[in-house]
């Protein structure tokens, strides 16, 4: 192990950045994991591939080793607080009966109430996919990527960061950097026809959401594109 260094996302990376989540994030995110979406990062995954080649932008960030690998990521947009994603509506676009269930999942997140709990923000940053290659786990890379993701929020006037975990591990990691979680259920309470729509393995039984305030940032920031969530792997 070594050095890494910081990097915002440009459009010379994002196919490196896709070919890292499909080898991390793809194949251990619990959900994904639990519905078999992605059994083999050689394996073609239309829906997330064209989701994150769609989202990924300069608000994003990478950490790269000493040799240029990439080894982190998180996936950033900027999400609409009083105007959320009609989840259960984009199901009906989808094919992909996998998918429809991994949306149903996040659907439910609308019940952390952003809208009543910070009426007076009207947008979010949200980290939407957080990723750590498995050699360079708990060595201070997602540390650095969190730290990144807030200097960029507080560049665009956002007050709010937030981040949907769909793990224990990213949960934890979560509450280390300091979130505050508003949200929670247990995922064999998330059910459709009575009975639980995807329930992953131990110890990932929660579906959370956290939420940071920064201080002394202006809720000023114009409109960008946002887009669905897909959880972390951390």
């Amino acid at each position: 192990m070594g050095y890494f260094y910081i990097k915002r996302v440009t459009k010379s990376v994002i196919e490196g950045v896709i070919k890292f989540l499909k080898r991390t994030y793809f194949l251990d995110e619990p959900l994904i994991k639990s519905l078999q979406y992605c059994t083999s990062e050689t394996e073609y995954c239309p829906e997330l591939e064209e989701y994150c080649r769609n989202v990924l932008s300069e608000l994003s960030v990478i950490v790269t080793d000493a040799e240029g690998n990439i080894i982190g990521a998180l996936v950033n947009t900027i999400g609409l607080i009083h105007d959320p994603i009609d989840y259960l509506c984009n199901i009906e676009q989808c094919d992909n009966i996998k998918v429809q269930k991994f949306m149903r999942v996040i659907a439910g997140r609308s019940g952390a109430n952003l809208q009543e709990k910070f009426p007076d923000d009207d947008k979010s940053f949200d980290i939407i996919i957080a990723a750590t290659d498995k050699a360079w786990r708990n060595k201070g890379v997602m540390k650095k990527l969190m730290e990144e993701a807030q200097k960029i929020a507080q560049e665009h006037g956002i007050r709010l960061i937030r981040i949907d975990t769909s793990s224990f591990y990213s949960a934890r990691a979560a509450e280390n950097q300091g979130f505050t979680c508003i949200y929670e259920r247990r995922y064999a309470d998330i059910k459709m026809n009575g009975e639980p729509i995807v329930v992953p393995e131990p110890p990932h039984t929660m579906d959370k959401v956290f939420i940071k305030e920064l201080l002394n940032v202006k809720n000023d920031v114009t409109n960008s594109e946002f887009s669905i969530v897909f959880g972390q792997n951390v």
